[in-house]
């Protein structure tokens, strides 16, 4: 019986980051669906806490599998190309939403958010930020949806970087841990 052939890293990852992908659109779709209905954004605090949560789970799976990738360099890279799969298929459904139903998603989130500043009443130190704002989103001076998209894909791959190092270095120390005998 022939044993079977092991599968890389990078393989896992590929395999694991719909999920994750997921994981972040859905954070994503109650972003842009926000600028509608403001109740929306309430998830994205919890949704944003339970993503290295989502991110443990899927690197445990790996763990799991393969004992020799038990390392934390293996689980950060594995980590990082998760995010990095993650990004793109998040990114995928966000630009494909905003294209078809919300191509002006950028200027209502923008009047949005100054209409909860001018609301809230801020300290006159933020005048002078709030108009320029206004002047900015006027005259057209704001990002485009899709250089909004790809600033998201680089702050969630640069993100998921740095927490797929706590999460990897979290897992080996237990991993650690549980191998001590102590007398």
């Amino acid at each position: 019986m022939s044993e079977q052939k092991q599968k890389s890293i990078y393989k896992y990852s590929s395999e694991l980051g719909p999920g994750m992908g997921l994981y972040l659109f859905l954070m994503s779709a109650c972003l842009l669906i926000s600028v509608h209905w403001r109740g929306a954004v309430l998830p994205l605090l919890p949704l944003a806490l339970g993503w290295p949560v989502m991110l443990w789970f899927l690197l445990k799976r790996i763990w799991s599998k393969c004992p020799h990738y038990r390392t934390t360099s293996a689980m950060w890279l594995a980590g990082i190309w998760i995010c990095i799969f993650g990004a793109l298929i998040c990114a995928a459904l966000s630009s494909a939403w905003i294209l078809i139903f919300q191509p002006d998603f950028i200027s209502l989130y923008l009047h949005q958010c100054l209409d909860m500043a001018q609301a809230a009443d801020l300290p006159a130190a933020y005048t002078h930020m709030t108009a320029d704002m206004r002047a900015a989103i006027e005259s057209g001076n704001i990002p485009s949806p899709m250089q909004w998209i790809f600033s998201m894909i680089w702050f969630t791959a640069f993100s998921g970087a740095i927490m797929s190092l706590i999460v990897a270095i979290c897992m080996t120390a237990r991993k650690s841990s549980h191998s001590h005998k102590f007398p």
